[in-house]
Formats: structure tokens, sequence, C-alpha cells
């Protein structure tokens, strides 16, 4: 495998013109994005974990060009859009010996929530934490989710790739507990609904709970855009999650119809 170097990019692949994404483009339709504690794993296990069912083109690896530490989320280009589908139906939380990574559909939108910050934190310490990942296009802050939950939209994807991998860390060091950040498709959230599921459940014999079955189990409420489950800071699955509908209605379901 050839690996190709940079100030905050290392990829991994068998073409050594590879470039990072373009998320312009089309590779983002056939992109993965991967998280956890990626410095455990060597370029093998990682290649080899993710190339199983479906054709890799590259594995770019994200590292912070200041301290060269490498940052817990990465990205999977593979050949087509088939291929994508047939690695999330194979399992979004992939066990690996030294650990698990979870996968996830590449997403364009530049949005994140940060969810249950305890009130310590002030206004003022919320936005500088989060100015310092990129340039804030919009913030708010509001009080749902049993706590209080900042909203941040950012100028670029990668701005808020860095904020979404690095903000939950950098709050829990300083007490806070069970922070979850997710991604978003609009500031209020009117498009969503929170679902709560036991870890090992499964939705009906022998159907693995995935992106895919929650679509299949929710599509009759409305068009599911996206599914998104929450992990805390050691990438597990907290139990919990929310799905986006394609229209204000569809999202303001109850969770018990």
């Amino acid at each position: 495998m050839y690996k190709k170097v940079g100030p905050s990019d290392r990829i991994i692949s068998q073409d050594k013109c590879a470039s990072v994404v373009d998320a312009s483009g089309g590779e983002t339709k056939r992109c993965i994005c991967i998280s956890g504690q990626l410095r455990n794993f060597n370029d093998a296990e990682i290649w080899n974990a993710l190339g199983k069912n479906g054709k890799l083109e590259k594995i770019v690896l994200k590292y912070d060009a200041r301290t060269g530490y490498q940052k817990g989320f990465a990205f999977a280009v593979y050949s087509s859009e088939e291929d994508v589908e047939r690695v999330l139906d194979g399992g979004q939380d992939v066990e690996l010996e030294r650990g698990h990574i979870w996968l996830e559909r590449a997403q364009r939108n530049a949005s994140i929530a940060i969810y249950s910050i305890r009130n310590g934190w002030t206004l003022e310490k919320l936005i500088e934490e989060a100015c310092k990942y990129g340039r804030v296009m919009e913030l708010d802050v509001t009080e749902m989710c049993g706590g209080r939950t900042m909203f941040i939209e950012y100028e670029t994807r990668a701005e808020a790739e860095n904020a979404r991998a690095s903000i939950p860390s950098s709050i829990l060091c300083h007490g806070n507990t069970n922070l979850n950040a997710v991604w978003v498709d609009s500031k209020i959230l009117n498009n969503s609904l929170q679902f709560n599921f036991e870890r090992n459940q499964k939705l009906v014999s022998c159907q693995t709970l995935n992106e895919k079955s929650i679509c299949e189990k929710f599509k009759c409420y409305g068009c599911v855009r996206r599914v998104d489950f929450v992990r805390d800071r050691w990438n597990n699955i907290m139990g919990e999650g929310f799905i986006y509908f394609s229209n204000t209605a569809s999202g303001q379901l109850h969770s018990d119809s």
C-alpha cells in the first residue's frame, strides 16, 4: 500500500496519485465516515476491515496540523455507491481485535448539535470553544433533551468534522458527563425524531439494528433522509438516536406512534 503524507491528512491507498476527499464532487456519495480510537489500529487492520464488503479506493486519516496528533475520525472512499451500501448493510459497529470503529454515511452539511451541556458553561465560554475549530456562521444555545444544547453551523464541512470530534472531549475534561454530538440539518431540529433502544435490540427477528433497518421501520411515517446514532467519547452506542425526515410534519410524529 502506498501512503501520502501531508500536514493534516495521510492517505492509505494502492494508487500513488490518490488525493484527499473531494467534498464538492461525486466522491462524497461514495464515502463513509469512520470514527473511534483510530490510533489504536495499524493501516492494514483498518484497510482489511473496511475492504471486506466493498472495493476500497482509499482511506484518508486526519491529523492535527499543529500537534501531529491523529484525530478520532477518517474517511473511506469506495469504487461505487453500491459498495457503500454493502459495507453499511454489513454493520455500522465494526469490532476489531483492539477495539471497535463506527461507520456512517458521509454528509455534506456543516451543522452539528452538542447536547446535555451543564449550566456551568457560560454562553461566552461555549462561543469561545466553538470558534476554536473554524469560522462559525450561526450559533444558538437552547434547552432541550434534558439539558442545554448548542447548535453550530460552520463555514465548511471539514471545520464541522473537526468540531464534532473535538468539542465533546474538551467539555468533558471540564467536568461535564454524558455529552453527545450529532449532525443536524437545521438548528431547530423540527424535522427529526429522537428514539431510544437497547444496545443489542433487534427490530425484527435476525435483523441488525443499523441505519437501513431503522429507515425500513419508520418509512411508513414519511421519507427518512438519515439516521444518526448517539455515541459516547469512546464511540460506544448510547442507546438513542435521531431520525431525520424530509419534512417538518414527519419529524413531529410521537415516538410511540
